[in-house]
């Protein structure tokens, strides 16, 4: 039974209800050929054939780390037949995301994946996008989060639906907007393993989930174990922490927007923050509205705590035309009342603006209509 009583088939109802997906609506489906990937499948497809689920369309991503990824495709592919659903087989370079973003292996993975996944719900005309995370996954990503260091936030973990931004290529330079859903976020590995037995389903083994080298493996094989052995039940502990802490996380959000909109207003290109409205906010508020700003001139920036707490010094107490470099050619400018943020090379032509001073364009001509001398 999943972690609140309910059969697994009625939690991926539930969840898939809450999104608002419904019999018209169309779902791509991450399959990478493992046993959460396809017991999720092969559930979806009993909702669908009662009535109750969205049209489906598998996508298998092969990141070609490893010599039995054709193999895998294969294999896929044969279980997207005997499932009768349509299957978008994507090879992705894992080594290009690599050397444009300077992230390891797993996180360089991570991000070609989702590419592939979002370009293809572009293609099939949705913007949903569903994966196999369960609660083991949950519980992993809290801890490696909370052992790297992160915000609040990222102790919420994943959520069952969330939208999300994806850049396409590793240059960062094309997005596009999906909405994840993970069905199986509240089922632990075990009744997932259970379910798939129970119905002949057989999953592809990729050896390399039970590789040491890969941090969230040694989290699942050691780490994992050994807390439940010094704690029974610490698992399911901190998959309800994280659930409670992304009540609180959308509350604090809302109120963000909110002082958002009292604190910032646009100005052509770029977002101006009033640094006395700024000053009276709350800390926990301040640092969410920095976080509002850089989104609302760049959606593809991911801040570092150290740029948002540079940001919020500058605001706080920077000195009149000390510059931030953001980052994605963004960056922000202090000035005696605000601090604006925005692309660098517009920054002054804003700040002129603000004070009702002229400036030219680039490339902007004035013609002389009569000669004059000058003594």
């Amino acid at each position: 039974m999943a972690r609140d009583g309910r059969d697994l088939i009625e939690v991926v109802r539930d969840v898939v209800r809450a999104a608002g997906l419904g019999p018209t609506d169309r779902l791509v489906v991450g399959l990478s050929g493992g046993v959460d990937s396809q017991t999720l499948t092969h559930v979806l497809v009993q909702l669908r054939t009662s009535g109750d689920g969205p049209e489906l369309h598998l996508a298998h991503v092969d990141h070609r780390l490893r010599p039995g990824s054709a193999n895998d495709a294969h294999l896929v592919s044969q279980f997207a037949h005997e499932m009768s659903l349509p299957l978008d087989v994507i090879a992705v370079d894992v080594n290009a995301w690599r050397a444009m973003q300077g992230q390891g292996v797993e996180a360089a993975a991570r991000a070609a994946r989702y590419a592939a996944l979002a370009r293809t719900a572009c293609e099939r005309g949705t913007t949903w996008v569903a994966v196999g995370h369960n609660l083991d996954d949950q519980v992993e990503t809290v801890l490696l989060r909370l052992a790297r260091g992160t915000s609040p936030d990222g102790l919420t973990g994943m959520r069952a639906v969330s939208p999300r931004s994806v850049a396409l290529e590793p240059s960062g330079d094309t997005h596009a907007s999906i909405n994840l859903v993970r069905p199986l976020l509240g089922v632990r590995r075990g009744e997932i393993e259970a379910y798939a037995a129970a119905h002949g389903l057989v999953p592809i083994i990729d050896e390399s989930n039970a590789d040491p080298r890969f941090r969230r493996n040694a989290m699942r094989h050691e780490l994992i174990p050994a807390l439940e052995r010094i704690v029974p039940g610490a698992s399911a502990a901190i998959a309800r922490n994280a659930d409670l802490l992304a009540d609180d996380a959308d509350l604090l959000n809302s109120l963000a927007i909110a002082a958002f909109e009292t604190c910032c207003g646009r100005l052509g290109s770029t977002v101006r923050v009033k640094r006395d409205t700024f000053r009276i906010q709350p800390i926990a508020l301040q640092r969410r509205i920095l976080v509002l700003v850089v989104r609302a001139v760049s959606d593809g920036i991911e801040l570092t705590r150290e740029r948002v707490e540079a940001l919020r010094a500058a605001a706080l107490s920077g000195n009149v035309g000390s510059r931030i470099e953001i980052g994605r050619g963004v960056a922000a400018l202090v000035d005696y009342d605000a601090v604006l943020v925005g692309p660098d090379d517009r920054l002054e032509h804003q700040l002129r603006r603000s004070h009702g001073l002229p400036e030219l364009e680039p490339g902007a001509r004035i013609t002389i209509e009569r000669s004059i001398s000058v003594s």
